[in-house]
């Protein structure tokens, strides 16, 4: 099996492996880095293809972080590009404390990356080419609005690892906000029935969607569920929410995001009634 990704998640795997001592990374460079910031002027959409015009949405712009780090030749072994939301409408102090959090979620992933496996590994390779051609290690943070109406802003953060030699290793994170609060959502802010009775829906759709395909997920994936829901992750898009599964946790890491919808449509009594 491949190594957990070294990247942000939304459970237990925020930057597993990560962050490790910097005496253990001292033939690294990051003295010769280079951040740069650039705001791209295209408004984000919230995937909306329906042509309505959105009610209580929000402007976004993305503001970008590159960072390279360099062996001490000054040669380049890791490539860092982070990109991540800022919204325009920045005249209140929740939409100022949002864009900071955002801010605050680039910045970590720079300087978690910068000092962790990825980059030591980096080094280790371009130290084993010993002059001949090396591709640089890059590591991704990009993200997407997914929902942008009624006051709510659903946003996910998706990161991607390439090494050169092995299949990328990805994650996301995702990040529900209450516009008029501030507040990041919990499912049963979104939905109007108990925990148990969430747990039950998800444990009920992951079982059908395994024994549909279950050589694309572990033996043990169907009984294990009740334990992992703990690491079970969702955002909203225009159609429902989305319940989805980092990679290793109930599949390995070909099977991408095991992930469903539970639409609004279909399931108008149990969303909350600004989703109708």
């Amino acid at each position: 099996m491949k190594k957990a990704i070294c990247l942000i998640s939304v459970s237990m795997l925020i930057f597993t492996g990560c962050g490790k001592d910097n005496n253990e990374n001292n033939n690294i460079n990051n003295n010769t880095e280079m951040i740069t910031t650039e705001i791209t002027t295209q408004q984000e959409t919230n995937n909306n293809n329906s042509g309505e015009t959105l009610t209580d949405s929000y402007t976004i712009t993305s503001l970008t972080n590159n960072s390279d780090v360099t062996a001490e030749d000054g040669s380049v072994i890791l490539k860092l590009a982070s990109s991540y939301p800022a919204i325009t409408e920045n005249d209140s102090e929740i939409v100022s404390n949002i864009n900071k959090q955002f801010e605050e979620k680039s910045k970590e992933f720079i300087e978690e990356s910068k000092n962790g496996e990825t980059a030591k590994n980096a080094l280790a390779a371009y130290n084993a080419a010993n002059g001949n051609t090396f591709s640089p290690f890059t590591m991704q943070q990009s993200y997407e609005v997914t929902y942008n109406k009624n006051n709510i802003l659903s946003v996910v953060n998706n990161y991607i690892e390439e090494t050169g030699n092995d299949l990328p290793e990805y994650s996301k994170q995702a990040f529900t906000y209450d516009m008029k609060t501030g507040n990041m959502l919990a499912i049963t802010d979104i939905l109007n029935i108990s925990e148990e009775e969430i747990n039950n829906i998800v444990t009920e759709n992951f079982t059908n969607i395994i024994n549909a395909s279950p050589e694309a997920y572990y033996d043990d994936a169907v009984t294990t569920l009740s334990d992992n829901l703990e690491y079970l992750n969702y955002y909203l898009t225009d159609n429902g929410i989305v319940f989805y599964f980092q990679p290793y946790i109930i599949s390995p890491y070909e099977t991408s995001y095991p992930q469903f919808t539970l639409t609004y449509n279909d399931n108008p009594d149990i969303f909350q009634p600004v989703y109708h």
